[in-house]
């Protein structure tokens, strides 16, 4: 174990501005601080920092999209269901991003609500049960994800070595979490050969344990 591990939440950010007589709403990933470019800063919550921290069962997306004419966004309980042209009010859509949170998480209650106004069409974010208020009508309600989540999946690979240490005996071994960007490490320099993804504790009694060790084989013939 290198003593590093990949993150696990990553922030996401709300933001509004004035528009259309009312406000428009935004949601930046990757931040806690949104207040820029005319937009207001509303809060921040916590999401998956990957969808593949959960089996695919367990994943509640979030389509965030964008509308060119006005800047105003989107968000769609789908991967990609808030792309192109919105069949009822005929505006198109750019997608931007989509995030995930869990079927499982606990964090507090956030909801999404949607204005139908032609070409002032808009979707609003915020951390409430439900978005019905200001001419918004609700469309779906999530969970944030919280601070000390634990992942039942262990984001693990296959690494090779590239070094001439070796004599051209290809090596590999298996490695999780910030080992598996690769580069030095023990026994000389490792490339990613195949990410895999593994149980991070027991769950039946199927499961199988598996112990991570390393150590540096000496050259043939060296003294032992």
């Amino acid at each position: 174990d290198s003593g590093r591990r990949l993150p696990l939440v990553t922030p996401s950010c709300i933001s509004k501005s004035a528009w259309g007589g009312g406000n428009k709403f935004r949601l930046t990933p990757g931040t806690s601080w949104c207040g820029d470019s005319g937009w207001t800063h509303v809060g921040s919550f916590n999401l998956l920092w990957s969808m593949t921290n959960v089996k695919p069962e367990k994943r509640v997306p979030i389509c965030i999209a964008l509308n060119k004419n006005g800047y105003a966004y989107r968000f769609e309980n789908s991967v990609t269901g808030c792309i192109g042209k919105h069949k009822s009010t005929g505006t198109v859509w750019s997608h931007v991003h989509t995030v995930y949170t869990s079927v499982d998480a606990r964090g507090d209650m956030h909801c999404v609500g949607y204005y139908k106004g032609g070409d002032k069409t808009r979707w609003m974010i915020q951390k409430a049960s439900k978005c019905n208020t200001g001419g918004f009508e609700h469309s779906f309600s999530f969970r944030a994800m919280t601070k000390d989540w634990s992942s039942p999946l262990a984001t693990c690979c296959l690494l090779q070595n590239t070094s001439s240490t070796n004599a051209g005996t290809w090596v590999q071994r298996l490695a999780c979490d910030s080992e598996c960007e690769g580069g030095p490490g023990p026994g000389g320099s490792w490339k990613l050969v195949r990410k895999l993804v593994l149980l991070s504790r027991k769950q039946s009694e199927s499961d199988h344990r598996i112990c991570l060790a390393s150590g540096v084989s000496a050259p043939k013939g060296a003294p032992a």
